[in-house]
């Protein structure tokens, strides 16, 4: 007989079903989530991801001219919800988590919750200690964790939504829809939005895809385009130039920019830019004039790019799944760190590819030299892989 304590998952596979028993308490499950998004722990609204789409819902004034709320408003906020979590596809077994960070009394809450739930499996409650941001004030909060099959999302989001709004329940920011198979996780915070994470990429092109119209409508304005690749004299087949160079058209909002740097430095610079911030400064452009000289470290597995105090330069920041972009007070934009990466990804592809058709090239006899060199590869395919698996 299988104890109460184990949970049964029932996870299709093409025309077989598979079950699987796991002796873990939701807790722990719930941890193991939240490790893949490096979560440090605390309120789950803390949270954040690169991969990451979120949706500001309905753009308009909530509302009438009388003062009263406009009722259409909520209705239409609640759809397009509805709307973006129906296209999820969420299946099976999933947690509802209520992070009741700040209401000491939620029993009512508590009670509402359990009537939308959809045949209930477990339920587990337990409290956790955090310190805000400035490390100052001590908050002892309470997480409520349902595993059910579905839930009554029409009656869960009408009360999330109504919540800012003299509502019956206190739900701002607090109510995580996760489905545990896949670790995607759907939180509308109030009527302003809500985010959707992913530890699966393709999950989120494919709602972005297909729902276009109800995410962040400005991620579109940045690319870069390879209009000629060559080396530094100018042939296709130099087999002793290590650097690649070329001749780039990059387009940041309405604002278009032709330059030529080496194509190879840059590619290793915009592959460090997905995993943390740029801060243009000299001789560390995004897009160098020159490689000049590649200096790897003790380790072997990074390498310094210096000589060159020439380049193409801006900054790179990312917040909540979101890159902005700045070349200047009136050059910059704000895109999904998923087009970001897909834009970075096919520039380094270009290059490779480009390096793979000119052949194998002639090692410099300097030890330094060469152990860059051969260092700097291993760097890219390092980064390029992590990337892959964000």
């Amino acid at each position: 007989m299988i104890k109460d304590i184990r949970a049964i998952y029932r996870i299709k596979q093409g025309e077989e079903r598979v079950i699987k028993v796991i002796d873990k308490s939701l807790k722990d499950i719930l941890k193991g989530i939240l490790d893949e998004y490096d979560f440090k722990g605390g309120p789950l609204f803390k949270l954040t991801c690169k991969n990451t789409l979120h949706s500001s819902l309905i753009e308009q004034y909530p509302f009438l001219e009388n003062g009263e709320l406009d009722m259409d408003y909520i209705d239409a906020t609640i759809k397009k919800a509805s709307d973006i979590y129906r296209h999820l596809d969420f299946r099976g077994d999933l947690f509802l988590v209520y992070d009741n960070v700040f209401n000491p009394s939620s029993k009512k809450e508590a009670q509402f919750l359990e009537s939308i739930l959809v045949k209930l499996k477990r339920k587990e409650e337990y409290s956790y200690e955090w310190f805000n941001e400035d490390g100052q004030e001590f908050h002892k909060s309470i997480r409520r964790i349902y595993q059910v099959e579905a839930l009554k999302i029409k009656e869960l989001f009408q009360q999330i939504v109504l919540s800012d709004f003299g509502g019956d329940y206190d739900l701002v920011s607090s109510i995580f829809i996760i489905d545990i198979d896949s670790k995607t996780i759907f939180h509308l915070y109030d009527d302003r939005g809500l985010y959707i994470m992913a530890r699966e990429e393709k999950i989120l092109q494919d709602l972005w895809k297909s729902m276009s119209d109800s995410f962040f409508e400005d991620c579109h304005d940045f690319e870069i385009k390879i209009k000629k690749l060559y080396w530094i004299d100018g042939t296709q087949d130099n087999k002793e130039d290590l650097c690649l160079h070329g001749d780039l058209k990059i387009r940041i909002n309405d604002q278009i920019v032709e330059y030529s740097p080496t194509v190879s430095a840059a590619g290793l610079r915009l592959l460090r830019s997905l995993f943390e911030d740029h801060q243009g400064e000299k001789g560390k452009h995004l897009f160098p004039c020159c490689g000049n000289i590649m200096i790897a470290n003790e380790e072997g597995n990074k390498v310094e790019i210096i000589g060159c105090d020439q380049g193409l330069d801006w900054s790179v920041r990312y917040k909540d799944g979101l890159i902005t972009i700045k070349a200047d007070k009136n050059t910059e934009t704000t895109i999904y760190y998923l087009q970001y990466k897909k834009e970075v990804l096919n520039f380094i592809k270009e290059v490779e590819n480009f390096y793979k058709k000119a052949g194998k090239r002639i090692l410099p006899e300097d030890k330094v030299e060469m152990e860059g060199y051969l260092d700097f590869w291993k760097e890219w395919e390092y980064l390029k892989e992590r990337a892959t698996l964000i």
